[in-house]
């Protein structure tokens, strides 16, 4: 008689998977905070949070309101692609006048090269932006 092999369901638990409890005590006040951070963090559980706060970088824990912080990016974003919009137009007035005669070269040429840099710095605010959306 040929016998079945058993079918092994899931994976066999590595060492660093095992999981050691470690007990801490709290007050309710300090456990309402800790929740608090908890609901306004990245992390789903008060163990995500705390393993991360005690395990990771510091600099990574993160204490704000992901809500928030993505309202506030998307304004700002909103505000940087506003003041694009606006320099595209200065540049376009400016070479007007320019091309009319109405305005002199020497003027002309530092109003062109203010806006140049000032669109270089609204390229800069914006990757920015992305970067920190995108990490």
């Amino acid at each position: 008689m040929v016998e079945k092999k058993k079918k092994v369901t899931g994976r066999k638990p590595l060492k660093e998977q095992k999981r050691k409890p470690y007990k801490y005590y709290l007050n309710d006040a300090e456990y309402a905070l800790l929740v608090a951070r908890v609901k306004d963090s990245v992390h789903s559980t008060v163990a995500s949070y705390v393993r991360s706060a005690l395990l990771d970088d510091s600099s990574k824990v993160s204490h704000i309101n992901p809500k928030l912080f993505l309202k506030t990016t998307a304004a700002l974003s909103t505000e940087v692609h506003r003041l694009g919009t606006n320099i595209n137009q200065l540049a376009h007035y400016t070479n007007r006048l320019a091309l009319e005669g109405k305005l002199e070269p020497k003027i002309s040429t530092q109003l062109s090269e203010s806006l140049k840099e000032y669109h270089k710095l609204q390229l800069e605010i914006a990757a920015t932006l992305k970067e920190i959306l995108l990490h």
